[in-house]
Order: structure tokens, then sequence, then C-alpha cells
């Protein structure tokens, strides 16, 4: 099985249209899926994103063969970052209690970078931070109470440069559509359960 945990529903639209996945509920959480993958859309922030990964992987009883990813925009502290650079998430730090979690497994499908998790919207610039968003400490502490850790992705496009500027539905759209072919390699190359 793979699952799949995003954020916003333009984060997920794009997979959720080129995976042919259909709604299956709306409550607690939108859940879209067919028969080998389960996408949820949490909502935003780190509690969000751990109660929609807890419920996704205990309703479905995930095994060890499974892998579990997530996917959505984030924003950087380098001006100079390119907008729509994607990266894999290989190390995490907890902006709260500072403490660094290491992703152990890489998909080799695109450059690796560290992310800080905060709690709430930055726009305060740190020098020593690469990226930031607001969700992935809470997906990588619940899916490694049930996965195996190495079966755990996290994949980041930069979508701002901290600043207040919305991003229209459209344009979070196009960014993960840009991506989708190193999506689809990632979840059709992992073994299935």
């Amino acid at each position: 099985m793979r699952f799949i945990v995003i954020a916003l529903h333009a984060e997920a639209n794009p997979i959720i249209k080129a995976l042919k996945l259909e709604l299956t509920h709306k409550k607690p959480f939108s859940l879209y899926e067919n028969k080998s993958i389960k996408l949820i859309i949490s909502g935003i922030g780190n509690i969000n994103a751990s109660s929609a990964t807890t419920y996704l992987l205990t309703k479905y009883h995930s095994s060890d063969k499974d892998i579990i990813i997530n996917i959505g925009i984030c924003s950087t502290y380098h001006e100079d970052e390119p907008i729509g650079t994607l990266y894999e998430i290989d190390k995490i730090i907890h902006a709260n209690t500072h403490k660094v979690y290491h992703l152990s497994k890489k998909s080799h499908l695109t450059q690796t970078a560290l992310l800080t998790s905060f709690a709430t919207p930055q726009s305060k610039k740190h020098p020593k931070y690469h990226l930031a968003d607001m969700e992935s400490i809470g997906f990588y502490l619940a899916s490694k109470k049930f996965m195996k850790y190495e079966n755990i992705y996290l994949f980041k496009i930069v979508s701002d440069h901290l600043n207040d500027e919305i991003l229209k539905h459209q344009e979070v759209e196009t960014m993960i559509e840009k991506h989708l072919p190193l999506f689809h390699k990632l979840l059709n190359t992992k073994n299935e359960a």
C-alpha cells in the first residue's frame, strides 16, 4: 500500500487526477483512494498532519512493506532559491524542541535538504535554516509509530521566500504538476505490499 498525506486540496488535486483516485470519505478528513493508494488531506499544521496520519494508518492497518509519503509546499530562508525547486527531506528539526530527526532511506530521485517544522507561519529570516513548513514533524512522529522509518518519505517544493503573499490555488497545482513524473516513479518503484 502507498499512503500519501497532503495538507492542502490545491497540493492534492493534481495527484488525485493523475492517479484517478476516488473520494471515499469527507469526515474527519477528505480521503481519496484506489486499490493500492490512499491519499488523505490533513489541513494545515502539525496537529492536523499528526491526526490525519494516525487516522490513515490505523484505518488501513499498515504493514512493513507499505510506504508513506508527505508531499507539499514549503518556504525557504534562502533568497536565491528558485521557486518550484523540489527536495526530498533527509532531516527535520522540530522548531519547539530543537530535536533533529533523520530519515534513513533516500529515494535518490532528487536532491535532499534539511527542513525545520514550526507550529506557526514564519517571516523572520534564520540563516542557519534552509526550508520551513508546518506539517512535517507531526507527519513524521505519527508515521514512525506505525511504519518502519525507512519507509517514510517527505518531499517539499519551494513555494516562497518567507513572504506574506498568499499563493493562488492554480500556482500551487502547477508546482505539484511539474513533479508528477517523479512521484509516479516513487510510487511505482517500491515493492508492493
